[in-house]
Formats: structure tokens, C-alpha cells, sequence
């Protein structure tokens, strides 16, 4: 299902179209709209289905003080500020500055269905003028988040952006969408108004590199949102699960994975015993650190469920040739699937 912009009469109006496991959007008339970005994390956004006419338009319980569900969208993922009237955000390269893009389209799974509430979890959104659009996935976006986050935190001089982004991150914690768009709106004008915020941020901490150039927005893929997603709505769930504790292992979490096991293994592997370190000639250590149940489905990041491993038995391990099998006596954890000498 997605959240789309019709721009026909002025400034446009969102509305919801498409279905989810047979889900329409006539079911969820007269319900609250409810983003969950990360697991666990829900966003009341006072955005309602409502039938208007019969058009499936959303509105505000109060036009005074409510954010339309596209701002507060913007203002948890840190964009510039959207435009809501499509035709007013120029002409040619899209520009994501202040009021020069429209959040087109938001497509998102169905989360949960309650009596007065639907959970949705936006995947992707449409970022676009009047001559181009492009993509944004909004699990990436949120880990470069969770990451600047984490590292406002370690900040001891409590300048002015840190002291906004703890902010920011305990709105989002406390799930109080309208401090999430005040802070958001504070930290837009504390920088240059001319770039993404988010660049700017990561560039201020220290987080910015070639794997965040694209601030998880990209021009280069075409991505048709589908109206209709025949999948159930456990089998979406699960997969969102899954990318996001993918994501939250290659983040900061994931870091401190990686240097408290090969910290605890002394940089060697286990299963050949070679000590591989970082050496002034080398850029990294030669050993890496493996989940022993799977990370993807069980989540667990701590040291006790890691071991070292060299790259070559790392992938043997995680392509099933090599297993750990525990003898208690002999406390020898290898046990190899094929014959290795």
C-alpha cells in the first residue's frame, strides 16, 4: 500500500490507495495512521483515513496543531523541509533543499489492524519535482540516524547540535511526533539550509564516508510502488525484522560487535588458531567477528554469541562447511562438514 499525492486542486492532497493481504483501504476508514520506523517504536500521528466523498483522503484531527503525516515523515529522517504544493519545487535536477521537493509517494507494509488504529511501516518514499524524483529506502536512512545518534551521545562539549539531537533522539524514544518536527525544524536552521541535514550532521561527527555519499537516496533505480502486496502481513513483518537487524549489525552496534569478540578472541581464529591483528602495513586484521546463531534471526549482538574467525573460515561457516559442535571434555568447537587438513 503507499500514501500518494494528488496533485489535481492547488496544493494537493494525500490520500491512501492499493491493498495489503487483502486489506483495503475502505478497511481502515476512521482509523489513526500509526508509523512504526524501528521495531518497537510507534508514532502516533493524529492522521486520519477518512471518506471524503468517496476519495480515501487523510486528514488532521486538528489543521491547528497536527503535522501531516509527510512532515513528521521528513522530520524523523532528518530531510529538508517538503513542499506539499508539487508544482511550486522547480524544474530540472531535484534539489533536496528547503521547499525545492515534494514527498510524492510513501509506500508502506501493514503492520497491525486495531479498532481504531492500522501500524504502518514505511519502506520506501517518492522524492520529487515537477521534472524528477527519486528514491529514498527508509531503513538505510534511519541507521545513518541511529548512528549519529549514538555518537551525540559520546559528545562531551554539548554543543548546539548535539544538544539538539539528543533531542531529537529522545523524541523519537518517547514517541512524541511534534517534538520530533520542533527539533527536526531547530536543527534546519542551525545549518546551511542549501544541503541535506543529514549530510551536514554526519560530516560535523565524523560518520560521513563513501558508504553514506548517498544519504540512502538514489537516482539510479526505478522503483514502481505496487498498489497491491499480496504478501501476509507476519511474512512482511518478518522481512522488515530481518533488514532491520541486518542494518542495526552493520551500524554502530555491529562495530563494537566486531572489536569486543576479536578483542576477546586476542585476534585469532578459532577454529585454525592464527593470530591476525591489524598491523602498521595492513589496513584491517585478518579475522572477523561471526554471529553463531544467525544475527537475522535471532538478534542476539553480544559477545557471549560471537567467535573470531578468519575471512576464509568465516565463509565457510556462514555457507554451512564448517560447524561448532561442543565436546565438553576436549572443549573443542570444530567439527568440519567435509574433510579439511
Amino acid at each position: 500500500m503507499r500514501i500518494a499525492l494528488r496533485t489535481s486542486g492547488g496544493r494537493g492532497e494525500y490520500e491512501l490507495a492499493g491493498t495489503h493481504a487483502g486489506i483495503t483501504t475502505a478497511d481502515l476508514f476512521d482509523k489513526q495512521l500509526v508509523v512504526e520506523l524501528t521495531p518497537g517504536v510507534k508514532l502516533y500521528t493524529n492522521n486520519f483515513l477518512r471518506n471524503t466523498q468517496g476519495k480515501r483522503r487523510i486528514r488532521l484531527i486538528d489543521e491547528r496543531t497536527d503535522k501531516h503525516i509527510y512532515r513528521l515523515l521528513a522530520a524523523a529522517l532528518l530531510l529538508p523541509k517538503p513542499k506539499r504544493q508539487l508544482s511550486e519545487t522547480g524544474f530540472g535536477h531535484l534539489q533536496l533543499i528547503d521547499d525545492k521537493f515534494s514527498i510524492t509517494d510513501i509506500e508502506f507494509d501493514v503492520a497491525q489492524v486495531l479498532n481504531n488504529e492500522v501500524v504502518i511501516r514505511p519502506t520506501y518514499v517518492r522524492l520529487s519535482n515537477t521534472d524528477s524524483s527519486k528514491i529514498l529506502d527508509v531503513a538505510q536512512r534511519m541507521k545513518y540516524i541511529l548512528n549519529l545518534w549514538a555518537k551525540a551521545e559520546e559528545d562531551v562539549n554539548n554543543e548546539i547540535p548535539t544538544v539538539l539531537l539528543n533531542a531529537h533522539q529522545r523524541a523519537y524514544y518517547t514517541a512524541k511526533p511534534i517534538d520530533i518536527f520542533e527539533t527536526a525544524s531547530l536543527i534546519r536552521r542551525i545549518i546551511d539550509s542549501d544541503e541535506d541535514p543529514l549530510r551536514q550532521l554526519l560530516r560535523i561527527y565524523g560518520l560521513n564516508d563513501i558508504s553514506t555519499s548517498d544519504m540512502a537516496i538514489s537516482s539510479n533505480i526505478i522503483i514502481e510502488f505496487p498498489d497491491n502486496n499480496d504478501k501476509p502481513i507476519i511474512q512482511s513483518t518478518n522481512e522488515i525484522i530481518r533488514k532491520w537487524r541486518y542494518i542495526a549489525y552493520r551500524g554502530m552496534g555491529g562495530e563494537r560487535f566486531r572489536q569486543n569478540v576479536n578483542q576477546a578472541y586476542n585476534y585469532k581464529c578459532l577454529f585454525t588458531g592464527y593470530h591476525l591483528p591489524k598491523l602498521p602495513l595492513t589496513d584491517s586484521t585478518g579475522v572477523d567477528a561471526a554471529h553463531i546463531l544467525p544475527w537475522a534471526s535471532h538478534g542476539i549482538n553480544e559477545v557471549q554469541n560471537g567467535i573470531c574467525l578468519n575471512k576464509l573460515c568465516h565463509w565457510a561457516f556462514d555457507a554451512g562447511l564448517l560447524k561448532l559442535d561442543f565436546d565438553v571434555e576436549q572443549r573443542n568447537c570444530l567439527s568440519p562438514l567435509n574433510s579439511w587438513t
